[in-house]
């Protein structure tokens, strides 16, 4: 998903897949709306 979609720089969308930082609830709920998912499958941790 580019940066450009969600409207911050590619360095934050980089530490966001580091596990550096998290974004605001506001830009999960953006990135499962882009990614036609809901916020529950975008953030469910399977342990399996």
């Amino acid at each position: 998903m580019a940066a450009e979609q969600l409207e911050c720089a590619p360095t934050t969308v980089s530490k966001w897949c580091t596990n550096s930082c998290q974004p605001p609830i506001e830009t999960f709920i953006r990135i499962a709306e882009l990614l036609e998912v809901s916020l529950d499958e975008l953030v469910r941790m399977d342990k399996n």
